[in-house]
C-alpha cells in the first residue's frame, strides 16, 4: 500500500492486488485522506462483541470480514485474501489483534464501504 503527498499538493494512494487487502487499503487509507481533504472527520471505529472467535495472525493486527448480529458480530467464511464472496457479505471488517480475538472480547469495528 502508498500513501504519497505529491508536489503541488495532489496525493496518491496505491492500493494491492488481491480484494481484501485493497478494501483494508481504502478503509484505512484512502476514506480517512478523502475525508480530511474534504473538512470532514475521521469515522471513528464503533465497539462490538464477538460472538465467536475470531481468527488472528501470530504478530499482526487482522482486518476480518464479520457480520453483525442481535447479539455481536461473526466472521464470514471464505475470509482469504482473494476471495471475495465473504467480502460481500460483510457488513464490517473487525479489527483483531494478534493472536485473535475470543468468544465474547470486545473488538473495534470499521464500517465495510
Amino acid at each position: 500500500m502508498l500513501l504519497a503527498e505529491l508536489p503541488g499538493g495532489r496525493h496518491l494512494v496505491g492500493l494491492p492486488g488481491n480484494p481484501l487487502a485493497a478494501v483494508a487499503g481504502m478503509v484505512t487509507l484512502a476514506l480517512p485522506l478523502l475525508r480530511a481533504l474534504a473538512g470532514r472527520s475521521a469515522g471513528e471505529p464503533s465497539p462490538a462483541v464477538a460472538v465467536d472467535p475470531l481468527p488472528g495472525h501470530p504478530v499482526d493486527t487482522r482486518l476480518l470480514p464479520v457480520r453483525r448480529t442481535a447479539r455481536g458480530v461473526l466472521p464470514l467464511p471464505y475470509d482469504g485474501p482473494a476471495m471475495l464472496r465473504g467480502l460481500a457479505r460483510a457488513d464490517a471488517l473487525a479489527v483483531v489483534p494478534p493472536g485473535g480475538a475470543a468468544a465474547g472480547d470486545e473488538i473495534e469495528l470499521l464500517e465495510a464501504p
